[in-house]
């Protein structure tokens, strides 16, 4: 069973292979997207939320972002941003089911 420091070590790895395909393609909005779900998951809310507006400012209807920064708002208790946000989401796929559960 891999240890926490394994589990730490690929996970920084990962965000540095992100931040290498962001600078390389910054005009790819999958490449911030990635990024920025990947520092969700290492702690790094505040770096997330930038990747996830740069990815709004690519794809403005790009409905997991909105969601994701629904989300991420809504783990920092910034419910009125996080409304915003979500609400953007089910604008962006009004049949879409993120934004709704979320």
């Amino acid at each position: 069973m891999p240890d926490r420091t394994d589990a730490a070590g690929a996970m920084a790895e990962t965000i540095l292979g992100l931040r290498e395909t962001v600078r390389r393609e910054p005009l790819r909005p999958e490449a911030h997207f990635q990024l920025a779900n990947a520092l969700i998951s290492n702690g790094s809310g505040v770096e997330a939320a930038g990747a996830l507006h740069r990815t709004l400012a690519l794809v403005p209807s790009f409905t997991g972002a909105w969601n994701n920064l629904g989300i991420l708002h809504t783990m920092r208790s910034r419910l009125p941003a996080a409304a915003v946000a979500l609400h953007r989401a089910i604008a962006a796929d009004p049949a879409g089911h993120d934004g709704w559960n979320n």
